[in-house]
């Protein structure tokens, strides 16, 4: 029994998006460490930091995954098997596991930066106003 994936040219463009927020996000998460370390006491601010330094770790290596899913995915819809009259066959179980794979990491690695947003937050909570 094949998986039947007819989406692909949909889930890159998704990815592709995707990927594109995430690397905004970065940008944001960068300027918002700047301005920590310029406005604030440092001695106050230093578990801010650390969180603002482990929350852009994790989102450069989320926009690293979803980067690689889009390579997988085109890759993946380069070599998708096609009947003698050009007809997609959809993809294979495996290839289709090995971009679930991915996908899951992915989703993974984000629900860990938002985990490190909230320690981030209630770190900032507690600094005074």
């Amino acid at each position: 029994m094949k998986v039947r994936v007819d989406v692909i040219a949909e889930l890159v463009t998704g990815f592709a998006i995707f990927g594109g927020f995430l690397f905004g996000l970065v940008i944001f998460v960068f300027q918002l460490r700047r301005q920590v370390i310029k406005k604030s006491d440092r001695q106050k601010t230093v578990g801010l930091a650390q969180f603002i330094d482990q929350l852009f770790s994790n989102v450069l290596y989320a926009v690293l995954i979803s980067f690689v899913l889009v390579v997988v995915a085109v890759t993946l819809a380069t070599f998708e098997p096609a009947d003698a009259d050009g007809n997609k066959l959809g993809l294979a179980p495996l290839a289709g596991a090995l971009m679930f794979f991915v996908f899951a990491h992915l989703l993974g690695v984000l629900y860990m930066c938002l985990g490190r947003t909230r320690r981030a937050y209630l770190e900032l909570k507690r600094l005074p106003a």
